[in-house]
């Protein structure tokens, strides 16, 4: 995916064991997975600003840096540029996750 300028992805029954490089986007890209992430990472490019929200809890969440144990319920978070960015990510996961890692390149 780190060659094509994605505007929206959907990732249907979840995913697990997977790795992800992302370019640049053009304006504001929706990434929407729905029945929850196990042990994936997700890497962005430097200028992108990131908001992830993750329903049905987290364990052992990494966000730009920041490590997360467990939450439970809603969890909605993005990068200190999101509000300013041209090029930003938004991320939806239905369904949890685990073992996930979202940072930037």
């Amino acid at each position: 995916l780190s060659l094509l300028q994605l505007r929206s992805l959907d990732i249907l029954g979840g995913a697990s064991r997977f790795r992800m490089k992302l370019s640049r986007p053009s304006g504001d890209a929706f990434i929407y997975i729905s029945g929850g992430i196990s042990q994936g990472t997700i890497h962005l490019p430097p200028a992108a600003g990131i908001r992830v929200q993750i329903s049905g809890g987290s364990t052992h969440l990494n966000f730009e840096g920041q490590r997360f144990g467990a939450i439970g319920g809603e969890t909605s978070l993005e990068s200190s540029d999101f509000g300013s960015a041209t090029s930003r990510y938004e991320i939806c996961i239905a369904g949890g996750a685990s073992h996930l890692t979202i940072a930037k390149e």
